[in-house]
């Protein structure tokens, strides 16, 4: 196999726009976008920088699978993962749990998608022959556009204190699922299996237990942080309320004196009108 076998099997329109679709996912979760023209401007570098190394790093494994078998038909997912980590690696500066929800959550419904849109097109290709079905590849990857959509309006971004057992979630979800692909590309790649529609329907599963598993972290958070705010807005109006109470007590007790000092004041002037400067001394030196 020649090494540039791979613009001549794999990268076609098709595959071309698919990495588009994930370079864009990629940028789009996690880049800092701003509306000003130079920040939009760098979020177009960092595509077609993501864009370039996808197609490097998905160009040079499927030349390796060529050598070690071992990497047959797991490249792209490999490339993907690479991807992935490389950018949240040198761009992302977010709190780490955010960084591998998100992270995790974008790379298996990157490779559910594409793989779902592989195998609802053989199988409409394996019982049609002759027809142009590549269309189908192009709904997967709006579904990937489409959900790093909903992750950029749903982000963790702003979440800290993510919950261990939210991380546990997804992690154990992504792990397994991968897993899953993997073993099942691996068995059809050396049993030379047809298309499978019933795994078509275990790919769909894990992309909507993936995006679902994100949304209930992303709830979870959320109502975690308004439950805390409300909290601290609380414990600061009862301090309000305590200093409004003390705040009372010292304005009765300064009426209080103020009332003594007058009265006081009176009674001096009296023993002043009557000459009493003995007891007028005498009270002074109190």
């Amino acid at each position: 196999m020649s090494f540039f076998d791979f613009f001549k099997i794999v990268y076609d329109e098709v595959f071309a726009l698919q990495l588009l679709a994930i370079s864009f996912s990629i940028v789009w979760v996690f880049y800092d976008w701003e509306k000003d023209g130079k920040t939009i401007a760098i979020g177009i570098a960092h595509i077609a920088g993501t864009f370039t190394v996808g197609t490097l790093l998905n160009w040079f494994l499927f030349a390796l699978s060529s050598v070690w078998r071992g990497v047959a038909g797991i490249h792209f997912h490999i490339a993907w993962l690479l991807t992935i980590l490389i950018y949240l690696g040198l761009f992302d500066r977010t709190y780490v749990t955010s960084r591998l929800i998100s992270g995790a959550t974008v790379f298996i419904t990157v490779i559910a998608t594409t793989d779902l849109g592989r195998e609802v097109l053989g199988v409409i290709n394996s019982s049609h022959k002759g027809g142009y079905f590549e269309f189908v590849c192009y709904f997967a990857d709006a579904f990937i556009v489409g959900f790093s959509i909903l992750i950029r309006r749903y982000s963790l971004k702003p979440y800290s204190d993510i919950p261990l057992v939210s991380v546990v979630l997804i992690m154990v979800n992504t792990v397994a699922s991968t897993v899953l692909i993997i073993v099942k590309t691996v068995m059809k790649m050396q049993e030379s299996l047809n298309f499978d529609p019933y795994y078509c329907l275990v790919l769909a599963g894990i992309y909507i237990i993936s995006v679902t598993s994100y949304i209930m972290v992303y709830i979870h958070c959320k109502v975690r942080k308004e439950k805390t705010t409300l909290e601290v807005q609380n414990k600061l109006l009862e301090a309000d309320k305590q200093m409004l109470v003390i705040s009372g007590q010292a304005i009765e007790e300064m009426r209080a004196l103020r009332h003594d000092m007058k009265n006081q004041h009176k009674v001096m002037e009296l023993m002043l009108s009557e000459n009493r400067y003995d007891d007028l001394k005498n009270i002074s030196n109190l």
